[in-house]
């Protein structure tokens, strides 16, 4: 005997088809055929399914989030999405709803991620039961950003130029010749070179890049330092 329901799928609605078997439950689309990319466990005298997100449906909450003076990693691991703090264990990242997952191993603790109207996430909501903080993303692919150089143009750079406090001290981010540059008090200025919208590679520096955060209108708000030690945010003056 079969038992026909409805569940919201990854931005969809479907029917399947449930069959009992000695084992548990089988789930197929009412056509009978079977999506491959969707994972069930056995339940037995229940019907309740858990199906797991599409791996390419994961992709967009990777990244790195500046929460609390650390850096959180979020990515893909065997179709899974994963979460690990410096000096922490890996946690699995369990899918409740949308933009909401369970923090698999830690009762309590909720991550729910924020949105733009656009649809790409901008941090997230970490819950848990002590109170709830607020994480940035501050790279779509953590800190390897690409290296390849990208042309900007004049009027691009210089929603960046501006004046920014970086511990204690003013960045001066300003254009050279069409160059993007950044100066701080008793040392050598450099040059931002492209290699996204947002984000730049410090020349001569290895390992060292910049990326710009803009508020909901566009505007610059803050500059992000990521460097083989950590992430240090610079807020606009």
């Amino acid at each position: 005997m079969k038992k026909v329901i409805s569940i919201l799928f990854v931005g969809f609605t479907s029917l399947y088809s449930i069959a009992h078997n000695k084992q548990g439950e089988t789930i197929d689309f009412v056509n009978g055929n079977h999506y491959n990319n969707c994972k069930s466990e056995t339940v037995k005298n229940k019907y309740q399914i858990q199906l797991s997100l599409l791996s390419d449906s994961l992709t967009k909450y990777i990244g790195s989030y500046f929460l609390s003076e650390e850096t959180i990693k979020i990515y893909v691991k065997e179709s899974k999405l994963m979460a690990v703090i410096p000096g922490q264990p890996e946690y699995e990242l369990v899918h409740v709803k949308e933009n909401e997952f369970n923090v698999k191993g830690a009762p309590g603790f909720i991550v729910q991620f924020e949105a733009e109207k656009k649809g790409e996430i901008t941090g997230f909501t970490l819950v848990q039961p002590d109170g709830k903080s607020k994480a940035k993303k501050i790279s779509a692919e953590g800190n390897n950003i690409s290296s390849t150089p990208i042309e900007l143009t004049k009027e691009q750079l210089e929603r960046f130029a501006g004046e920014y406090l970086l511990s204690g001290n003013t960045l001066k981010i300003y254009l050279s010749e069409n160059k993007l540059m950044a100066k701080i008090p008793g040392q050598q200025d450099y040059e931002l070179v492209p290699v996204g919208p947002s984000n730049f590679n410090i020349k001569g520096v290895s390992g060292f890049s910049v990326q710009f955060v803009k508020d909901e209108k566009g505007n610059t708000t803050e500059c992000v330092i990521n460097q083989p030690g950590g992430t240090v945010i610079a807020k606009r003056k």
